[in-house]
C-alpha cells in the first residue's frame, strides 16, 4: 500500500545518527507490538458526523472504511479546513461567505472529503517494517501512520507517540539524551518569517490563511503583534450543526465561544532544549500539544515555533 519510497543504504545508514541507526535495527512491532483499539469512521457516515466523531474522541483524524473496498484513507482536521473553503457557497470570496450558506454544509458523505487537503496522506507499514521508516514519513510532516497486520489496522502511531515513547526510553537509550539535550534553534524556523494572524481577522479569513500557507497552525496576535491565542485545524472539531454559523465571527470571538482554552498557548524560548521542548508538548494539559511558540519574553511577539515534525527531522538529519 504504501507509496512512498524508503530506501537508505548501508553506507548512507552508517553516516546516520546512532538514534537513527538503532531504530533501523529494529521493527515498528518490537516498539509497539499487540494492537490498540482504532477509532474508524464509516464511509457513508455524513462529514457533520464524522467531524462529531473525533471531537467525541478528542482526535485530529481517523480511518474511513467502507465495507466492501476497505480502508480508504484517512480523514482529518484540515480535511474540514480544505473542505470549508473550497465547498459549497456561492460567493468566490470566503471571508464573505454568509452563515446561512454555511450551514447547509457537512451533509455529504464523508468519503467526498478523505485527503482533499494534501497534507497527510495514508501511508500504511507493517509491524515488521524497520522502525526509522516511522522517521523518514514524520520528517516530511506525515502526522499518524497505519500499521496494518492481516488487512487490519492494529495501531495508529503518531508523532508524539512516538516521540513519548523516545523520551520514555531516555535513561536506557544513551542516544535519545544525547541527541535532544542540545538547544537547536536552527531547527524552529527563528529565521523564517512566521505566519501569523490578526484578532480581528474572521474564522473563515484565517482558514484560508492555513490553507494557502500550508500550515496546521498559527499564532493570534493583537495590534502590537503579542501572541494572545493560537489557532489550529483542531479548534474546529464540533463546530458543524447550529455553531457553524460561528465561522463568520471574528477569530478572537470565535475561540472565547468554541475554544477557550486556545487563550492559553504552549510558549518556549529558544534556549531551552529539544528535550524541554518536546516534554512541554507531551505532558501539556488537557491534553498532548504538537508545537511550542517560541516567543520573545519582552515583546510577547512570536518569532518561531518548534513542532513534533521537528523533532522527526533532528533525529533523520543528525550524522555520525
Amino acid at each position: 500500500r504504501n507509496t512512498l519510497t524508503i530506501m537508505i543504504s548501508d553506507s548512507e545508514l552508517a553516516q546516520r545518527g546512532p538514534l537513527y541507526r538503532r531504530l533501523a535495527s529494529t521493527t515498528i512491532g518490537s516498539l509497539f507490538p499487540g494492537a490498540q483499539s482504532v477509532v474508524k469512521i464509516h464511509a457513508h457516515d455524513s462529514i457533520k458526523k464524522a467531524m462529531q466523531v473525533l471531537a467525541d474522541n478528542k482526535i485530529l483524524s481517523a480511518p474511513v472504511v467502507d465495507s466492501v473496498k476497505g480502508y480508504l484513507g484517512f480523514v482529518d482536521t484540515l480535511d474540514i479546513v480544505t473542505y470549508i473553503i473550497k465547498g459549497a457557497g456561492t460567493s468566490p470570496n470566503v471571508a464573505h461567505r454568509t452563515a446561512s450558506e454555511l450551514t447547509s454544509f457537512g451533509d455529504e458523505p464523508v468519503s467526498k472529503i478523505i485527503g482533499i487537503s494534501d497534507r497527510d496522506p495514508f501511508e500504511p507499514l507493517e509491524p515488521s517494517t524497520p522502525a526509522n521508516a516511522l522517521i523518514e514519513l514524520f520528517a516530511l510532516g506525515i502526522h499518524r501512520i497505519p500499521i496494518f497486520q492481516n488487512g487490519e489496522i492494529t495501531h495508529i502511531i503518531s508523532q508524539s507517540t512516538l516521540c513519548k515513547y523516545l523520551l520514555d526510553q531516555g535513561a536506557a537509550w544513551s542516544e535519545v539524551g544525547a541527541l535532544f539535550s542540545a538547544a537547536s534553534g536552527s531547527s524552529r524556523n527563528l529565521g523564517d518569517k512566521l505566519a501569523t494572524v490578526k484578532r480581528t481577522d474572521t474564522v473563515l479569513e484565517v482558514l484560508k490563511h492555513i490553507d494557502q500557507a500550508l500550515v496546521s497552525s498559527v499564532p493570534v496576535v493583537d495590534e502590537h503583534g503579542a501572541m494572545i491565542a493560537s489557532f489550529s485545524s483542531s479548534d474546529l472539531r464540533g463546530v458543524f450543526g447550529d455553531s457553524l454559523a460561528s465561522l463568520t465571527l471574528s477569530i478572537e470571538e470565535y475561540l472565547k465561544k468554541h475554544s477557550a482554552q486556545a487563550f492559553h498557548p504552549l510558549t518556549g524560548d529558544a534556549s531551552e532544549s529539544s528535550a524541554a521542548l518536546i516534554s512541554k508538548m507531551l505532558n501539556a494539559t488537557p491534553h498532548r500539544r504538537h508545537r511550542v511558540w517560541i516567543v520573545d519574553s519582552a515583546t510577547k511577539k512570536p518569532v518561531g515555533v518548534f513542532s513534533m515534525t521537528d523533532a522527526m527531522k533532528l533525529i533523520r538529519d543528525a550524522t555520525n
